[in-house]
């Protein structure tokens, strides 16, 4: 829930939490406050309702987000959220006819919102023309934003790699949790390394003994290699979509670099 000077959100809350029990719909209701000031600041909502989302997600359970009650831009965060795949969402609406009784629908999220497509398409053009392209070259081996070259260490290099094909390919995030990385990234980076540095053996075999690469080691190379996008790209809000990027808890993390699939090369 928000807050208002307007109306009494507990209250209204309470009155669903009496009706849900008196009609046995559910077995528990719990009333949360996320303490939102603007209503219709979607920039607020959104980092807000996620984190919420994810601290009761648990694995095994289906959630459900009616989204007909709350302001446009509140409406528009719960179908930003699933439609994005950022947390598993099925959401309903409902439709209220002139006359009879209100029917809940499914929404579609394709068409939820025409002006939320509209935006992403829009900045989705921004992008493009605004992006100097990442040119990957897997033979030097060597990355350039523009005329630039970013100095990378080989297993700096074949990290980036991994997300930078990931996102050509326009793949959603990928999650690592627990203490090692997923398999796909561990045989992927072996196979990159191998391929761009054939040469460079000892670092392979210490990976290959080892078996994986764990969370920690992961998480230390990507703030390095972070590090040398950040200074290579001075602009800071340009920079942010050359990173690998994370979102998510702790142990439960997504990564994945932001670039429009138009603005990556690999050759």
């Amino acid at each position: 829930m928000g807050e208002s000077k307007f109306y009494d959100f507990h209250r209204i809350g309470k009155y669903v939490e009496s009706t849900l029990a008196e009609r046995s719909l559910c077995k528990k209701v719990l009333l949360t406050q996320l303490h939102i000031k603007d209503p219709t600041d979607h920039n607020e909502i959104y980092p807000k309702l996620l984190k919420y989302l994810e601290s009761v997600q648990k694995s095994g359970f289906t959630y459900t987000a009616a989204i007909s009650s709350g302001t446009p831009s509140m409406q528009a965060c719960w179908i930003l959220i699933a439609e994005s795949g950022a947390f598993p969402l099925k959401l309903v609406r409902s439709d209220d006819p002139k006359w009879g009784v209100p029917v809940v629908r499914k929404v579609k999220l394709s068409a939820a919102l025409p002006r939320i497509e509209k935006i992403k398409k829009e900045n989705t053009e921004l992008k493009k023309s605004a992006l100097e392209v990442v040119k990957i070259d897997k033979k030097k081996p060597e990355i350039r934003i523009g005329e630039k070259v970013i100095d990378l260490t080989p297993i700096e290099f074949v990290y980036y790699r991994f997300f930078a094909e990931r996102a050509r390919r326009d793949e959603e995030h990928i999650r690592f949790g627990g203490l090692d990385a997923p398999k796909e990234f561990f045989e992927k980076i072996l196979d990159f390394h191998k391929e761009s540095y054939p040469e460079s053996d000892g670092l392979r075999m210490t990976l290959e003994k080892n078996g994986t690469i764990s969370c920690s080691t992961f998480r230390a190379n990507v703030t390095r290699l972070n590090k040398k996008f950040k200074s290579a790209v001075s602009h800071k809000f340009y920079s942010q979509f050359y990173l690998i990027e994370s979102e998510g808890k702790r142990y439960a993390k997504r990564y994945c670099i932001n670039l429009p699939p138009e603005s990556i090369k690999i050759k």
